[in-house]
């Protein structure tokens, strides 16, 4: 006897939506299955399900994914400050393995799979992509992405999935050896015909691959030069060809600088203008009963006292944009994890903050080429003098 999948999830399927397991059996008469969520020989999840009229099972992977790839809450822990510009960050995806067993006639059918997740979140009519080396940007077909930088301050080429690179030596028989290097990533400025890298990933996950790290970047230290302009970058593996990006270098300048969780499972970067609107406010935690034992017209303090007051303060942000930079800016707003750099100027070293986004939206008008667009965030609530 045999299970049927008729239903499962592509490779590196989108953790926040719905993901239907569907499958059915060669039994006549089918009893009950029992789907299982397992690491190694150790069951994590089981559930019992049981089939409609017609035999058909159907289950639903989608709490269970969300619990099992974010482990971090949304919070980058990758400390880039480290020697090397690419980076193995294993928090973006998930793998889970399925075990299917199914009861009917008497008797029982097993099965396993393995499915892959990442961090990312669809929507109805959005395309399949099934470049293995798409970037976890926005783009309409997974081999074409654009991407603003803003010299002086932290950005990435994120990958959504990389092999890792395997190094192969020969003996030349002359005492001497060769090694060869599969899984190889360079990037190729066509505008000025550099190459950059060889960079090696060290196991096959998601890849973040850093231009600039704030501190220093590829233009600094040699590794390829950006011209403040667009430039049209294809990134080959082994020498072939897998995407290109439009990268549009823009001169160093001080701004605010927010980076996000995008839709696509990774983190996006955006260097709004400098100059901004600043919002600060209290308000009162609480009251209490006081007393001096002095009569109504001897006592001077009145009758409560405040315990203290928190306070808040915010920034109303401003960029002008084009179409493919909202792209961008679309997931800040349903974004569920924010952060401003703590530095304006570029080339300083500083942190990132966790901040709050109060804007529920902003419209675009595609009649203009650049249109402007204002975020307003919430800082971290402020520390004040309390009873």
């Amino acid at each position: 006897m045999a299970i049927n999948i008729t239903q499962e999830p592509q490779a590196f399927y989108p953790a926040y939506n719905d993901c239907f397991l569907k499958f059915d059996t060669t039994f006549t008469l089918d009893d009950r299955a029992v789907i299982e969520i397992i690491d190694g020989t150790t069951v994590l999840y089981r559930f019992t399900i049981f089939p409609d009229n017609a035999g058909n099972y159907l289950f639903n992977l989608k709490e269970i994914v969300r619990a099992m790839v974010n482990t971090n809450q949304f919070k980058d822990g990758l400390d880039y400050s480290q020697a090397g510009w690419g980076f193995i960050d294993e928090s973006l995806y998930t793998e889970i393995t399925v075990a299917y067993t199914a009861y009917g006639d008497g008797s029982v059918a097993t099965v396993e799979k393995v499915y892959s997740f990442n961090k990312a979140v669809k929507q109805f009519g959005d395309p399949l992509l099934t470049n293995p080396y798409q970037l976890m940007l926005p783009s309409q077909d997974g081999l074409n992405y654009a991407l603003t930088y803003h010299e002086g301050f932290p950005l990435e080429i994120p990958f959504r999935y990389v092999q890792g690179s395997i190094s192969t030596t020969v003996d030349n028989g002359d005492g001497t050896t060769t090694t060869t290097y599969s899984n190889e990533i360079t990037i190729k400025n066509n505008r000025t015909q550099e190459i950059a890298g060889p960079f090696r990933p060290s196991k096959s996950a998601p890849y973040r691959l850093f231009i600039d790290k704030g501190l220093t970047n590829w233009d600094s230290t040699g590794v390829m030069a950006i011209p403040d302009m667009l430039n049209r970058m294809d990134i080959l593996v082994d020498g072939v060809v897998q995407t290109s990006i439009d990268v549009t270098k823009k001169a160093s300048e001080a701004g605010r600088l927010v980076k996000w969780m995008n839709a696509d499972g990774s983190y996006s970067y955006w260097l709004f203008q400098r100059w901004t609107k600043q919002t600060h406010e209290g308000k009162e935690i609480d009251r209490i009963g006081t007393n001096n034992y002095s009569n109504v017209y001897g006592n001077n303090e009145g009758f409560t006292k405040i315990t203290g007051k928190s306070g808040g303060s915010g920034l109303e942000l401003n960029t002008i944009v084009t179409e493919d930079e909202k792209n961008h800016l679309i997931s800040l707003v349903t974004s569920p994890n924010v952060e401003l750099w703590s530095q304006e100027c570029p080339y300083t070293d500083g942190k990132w903050l966790s901040v709050k986004v109060l804007t529920k939206g902003f419209t675009y008008s595609n009649k203009k080429s650049r249109n402007q667009i204002k975020v307003e965030i919430e800082l971290p609530e402020i520390n004040s003098q309390i009873l």
